[in-house]
């Protein structure tokens, strides 16, 4: 497994330089170029030998519970936070006073600097801190090192004291890791506590296969990372300039930072698909890691790629809801609380189980490849299936998505197809409530993720999930009518173009939302790079706006009160935005006439010429193109 391991690491650390510039294509281009055809057998393995693993071998995993997970190996990495309590519960338990470690689920009582002693459950541990999570809530939280004063456990008589990161070096403290293998459906990340038995095989031929897909779906991962620095203390997101390759052929919308015990974390994108000026709307974001310090909640709003952003409005809503619900906004600014439950059956169009890969919100996640061979292009669709109770008029459906770079560039690619006459559409389309209409209903049928349910005789459409951007999972809502659906399961279908949407999760409540109390707030300060006052601008959708070039952002800070929610409820905040953004592109060249006229009248067209610029692109670089 080793003898080519300097030009394996080399390949992915190349991948993942090229990522951060936005060259999705050259990571397959470049697997493509190192394809061998000298495949060794697969042979037995040691779980251990995992953490000594190589990018690119194939691999076999048989886990305890029965299944088996075939691909390839991406790399093994600690387990992120998103995964930790997906994973906990896999652990095996020892009783404590037979070990000196501490393994994720053991109960620790945590004395800290602040003057308090919580209780808490330890989930695992990294070089700055501990991860773990308050009883009984659903919460991650860290706690760095300089701010623990000590650790008891095992019903206290077991104690850790300063320094406790001597402990996470002496291995006291016990880490998740979880390896991520490409599979045919999409990325599957196994904790390492749930092998059995390894079959690895050293594999050549699969390099284009994982330069490829790794571009697609771990964009929004690399982008994030460009942000974590060698210090132990991150930056603010930043300020001024340009990130990377300034999202060269890309565009998106604003990018949303939350800061949260000494952290930078991107949290969301705003109005994403709100191309121009009457196309604004607003838009609903759960923030899954930012929560209030010291009566303060402070996001970072920024600019990072090829466009113009105009933000009209932002807010936070404070959200009451009962203990053991999950809030999902919809896309209408509704605010449900649901109990989902995962679905019973899943598969993709060509015939995978991929219930793994969408059961729980962890690492893994299924999307789809672009197709190679032209017969097989065009859109792609994964089917969930639900137990449906008889007396169920409408269900409520969640899905965690996000979309990746690769679909950024293919938005950037059909508004530069305008060329010169980009802005007279734009004008059309602000001045033209039909003009708007017919752009809106050619973006949601090529390029949107549609839902739609089975009714006993066809596919029903049921809508479609908009477009939520590349930086961070986003987590939605949406209610379905099933009255005429006379069965005791529900078939529910998400269909999209191959490589643009990413499905981290998908569930679903039958009973109706529980109760909410909805508070919003409005921001207390904002101010942009260099300090000028722009808070006036955000208060209200009024149509003045903070304009962002590439590279610009503002600092806005909402003042929160100390109140707590009463027994038995817990609060969600979610981010309220209003704004719309412009491409830059360039407006030089003749529209594509041709083009344009295909997407605008044979549906599915979009998915079958993207997957085709996909391949042309890699042929073109094979050819020594740029």
């Amino acid at each position: 497994m080793r003898k080519h391991g300097v030009v394996l690491y080399l390949f992915v650390a190349g991948c993942a330089a090229m990522l951060l510039t936005g060259c999705t294509l050259i990571g397959a281009w470049l697997g493509h170029g190192m394809d061998r055809s000298n495949r060794g057998a697969l042979s037995p393995a040691t779980i251990d030998a995992l953490y000594g693993e190589q990018p690119g071998d194939s691999v076999i995993l048989a886990l305890h519970e029965g299944s088996t997970v075939a691909g390839v190996i991406i790399d093994l990495a600690e387990t992120d936070p998103d995964s930790l309590l997906a994973h906990m519960d896999r652990y095996p338990f020892t009783e404590c006073t037979a070990r000196e470690t501490i393994f994720p689920g053991d109960t620790l009582r945590m004395q800290r600097l602040a003057g308090d002693t919580i209780d808490v459950q330890y989930l695992s541990a990294d070089e700055r801190g501990i991860w773990f999570r308050r009883p009984g809530k659903d919460q991650v939280y860290r706690e760095v090192y300089t701010t623990i004063l000590g650790i008891s456990w095992c019903e206290g008589r077991k104690h850790l004291r300063p320094p406790i990161e001597d402990a996470f070096g002496d291995g006291v403290l016990a880490r998740m890791f979880s390896v991520r293998v490409m599979t045919q459906s999409g990325i599957r990340s196994v904790s390492m506590q749930e092998i059995a038995r390894v079959q690895v095989r050293e594999s050549w031929n699969t390099f284009m296969w994982v330069g490829g897909a790794l571009g697609l779906a771990a964009d929004a991962y690399f982008l994030s990372l460009i942000l974590k620095p060698e210090e132990e203390k991150p930056p603010p997101p930043p300020k001024g300039g340009s990130y990377g390759d300034g999202g060269s052929l890309m565009c998106g919308c604003p990018f949303v930072f939350g800061h949260m015990d000494g952290e930078w974390r991107v949290e969301t994108e705003c109005f994403s698909g709100s191309v121009f000026r009457a196309a604004q709307r607003r838009d609903w974001a759960r923030l899954e890691y930012t929560r209030p310090e010291q009566n303060r909640l402070r996001l970072r709003v920024v600019n990072l790629l090829q466009e113009v952003d105009s933000v009209d409005q932002l807010a936070v809503l404070r959200i009451e809801h009962d203990e053991g619900t999950e809030l999902y906004p919809t896309e209408d600014g509704r605010m449900l609380a649901v109990r989902p439950a995962a679905p019973v059956f899943s598969r993709d169009d060509r015939g995978n189980d991929v219930l793994p890969l969408i059961r729980a919100r962890d690492a893994s996640c299924w999307f789809a490849v672009p197709e190679l061979q032209p017969e097989d292009r065009g859109r792609r669709w994964m089917e969930c299936r639900f137990p449906l109770p008889a007396d169920a008029d409408s269900v409520t459906l969640i899905v965690d998505v996000q979309n990746t770079q690769w679909g950024a560039r293919l938005q950037y690619g059909f508004f530069s197809l305008f060329g010169s006459g980009l802005q007279s559409a734009y004008d059309r389309w602000n001045a033209d409530a039909g003009a708007r209409q017919q752009i809106r209903e050619i973006l949601l049928r090529e390029g949107m993720l549609e839902v739609s349910i089975w009714d006993g005789t066809r596919w029903r459409p049921a809508g479609h999930v908009w477009e939520v951007g590349l930086s961070a999972w986003r987590a939605v809502a949406m209610r379905i009518g099933v009255e005429d659906i006379h069965d005791s399961e529900l078939r529910l279908r998400l269909e999209a173009p191959a490589g643009v949407w990413m499905v981290r999760h998908v569930g679903m409540d039958v009973l109706p939302p529980g109760d909410v109390r909805v508070q919003c707030l409005h921001p207390s300060v904002a101010t942009r790079d260099g300090g000028e006052d722009c808070l006036p601008e955000l208060l209200q959708e009024d149509g003045r706006y903070v304009s962002l070039d590439t590279g610009e952002g503002a600092d806005v800070i909402f003042t929160v009160s100390n109140d707590q929610p009463v027994e038995g409820r817990r609060v969600t905040w979610v981010l309220e935005s209003a704004g719309y953004y412009r491409m830059k592109v360039p407006a030089s060249a003749s529209p594509d006439t041709e083009l344009l006229t295909r997407m605008f009248t044979e549906p599915g067209f979009f998915a079958r010429h993207a997957d085709e610029a996909f391949w042309f692109r890699i042929a073109e670089l094979q050819r020594g193109g740029e």
